[in-house]
């Protein structure tokens, strides 16, 4: 039986492992070459597994978010109010610096174009400027134009100093002879031309309460009419003197002449925290 036995040579053979390229974004995670202990072959792989340094890898789109010294963050850091402000401060100053236009007034000049619709021409503006004031001039932006008027008014650079030849025009700076086209400062240019705009208003109030005489209005009685359509006019008679009533008047003021009688009210009465008092 020895003699029917063969010695069979055996060829087995040892397996191969092809490990893989690291990707670019797990090199970011793992330590540096001279102090790494990852297995060099599948050889070390097997004989010194304990002594593996276990990295938790996480996610490949951590390094995209936290960025590296070779690329940019997208997401920047939480900014501050005073560090916003001073980012605008710098963008404002680059504007003003490049922007093309001569002056400050020669932009608000054109950002405030008042486009015509009765000659029919078109309007030059962009869709985006045009929506733009349209939005401001309307009141629908945080920063309305009460701010800004204040802010103009109010500023340090708005008045002519006490050296300045033209400090006349800020000390006295309404004159019913100098139109506020001539008034060189913001401050009283605005004061000289809001004086001219009150008394127009006033003037329209009076007007139209002076000349309303429809029937039950008690506002203006003529003497005579002078043989002038008689049933037009209301003639002064004892009758309606009996019937006049100074609360009455004052009631029919304070609705068909607001600004008229605020003025009068203010002059005649003593105002504290913006209410009138009335001294019996």
């Amino acid at each position: 039986m020895d003699e029917n036995i063969r010695n069979v040579r055996s060829y087995k053979k040892t397996p191969v492992f092809a490990v893989p390229e690291i990707p670019e974004y797990f090199k970011h995670l793992l330590p540096s070459t001279s102090t790494s202990s990852l297995p060099s072959s599948p050889t070390d792989l097997q004989e010194s597994p304990s002594t593996m340094l276990l990295l938790p890898l996480g996610s490949p789109f951590n390094v995209l978010i936290n960025g590296s010294s070779s690329q940019p963050r997208l997401r920047q850091s939480q900014q501050s109010d005073e560090q916003k402000l001073a980012y605008k401060f710098e963008q404002m100053e680059g504007l003003l610096k490049d922007s093309g236009f001569d002056s400050v007034g020669e932009i608000l000049e054109v950002l405030f174009y008042n486009p015509s619709r009765i000659s029919g021409e078109s309007d030059p503006r962009g869709s985006f400027h045009a929506k733009a004031v349209s939005w401001f001039l309307q009141g629908w932006n945080k920063i309305k134009m009460s701010d800004i008027i204040v802010l103009i008014y109010g500023h340090k650079h708005s008045a002519p100093s006490p050296s300045s030849p033209h400090y006349s025009k800020c000390h006295a700076p309404f004159s019913t002879s100098v139109s506020p086209l001539e008034i060189f400062h913001a401050h009283p240019s605005l004061f000289s031309w809001a004086t001219n705009l009150v008394a127009t208003h006033v003037h329209q109030e009076i007007n139209q309460l002076s000349c309303t005489n429809l029937p039950g209005d008690e506002n203006h009685f003529q003497a005579s009419t002078n043989g002038r359509r008689p049933d037009h006019f209301k003639l002064v008679t004892w009758q309606t003197l009996g019937k006049f009533n100074i609360s009455v008047l004052c009631e029919k003021y304070k609705v068909h002449a607001p600004v008229s009688w605020y003025i009068t009210e203010s002059m005649a009465a003593s105002c504290k925290g913006g209410f009138f008092i009335l001294k019996k």
